[in-house]
């Protein structure tokens, strides 16, 4: 299951990490809520640990919610 990173089109937007069977069906869900358009910046293989992994590495830059 892919990990990816999301992020608006400006450069300085926060990124949202994730990981999803589809990223590009989660960019769509994403889409529909947000102002900016939003694009798939990076992803690769991994999974839910994966993911964890990197919530933990980038705790200090974490904003709320997901």
């Amino acid at each position: 299951m892919p990990v990816y990173f999301i992020q608006g089109e400006n450069k300085f937007s926060p990124v949202k990490i994730g990981h999803s069977h589809d990223p590009e069906i989660r960019l769509g869900q994403l889409q529909v809520s947000h102002w900016e358009t939003l694009r798939i910046i990076r992803r690769f293989a991994g999974g839910e640990a994966e993911e964890e992994m990197l919530h933990v590495r980038f705790s200090d830059l974490h904003i709320r919610g997901e």
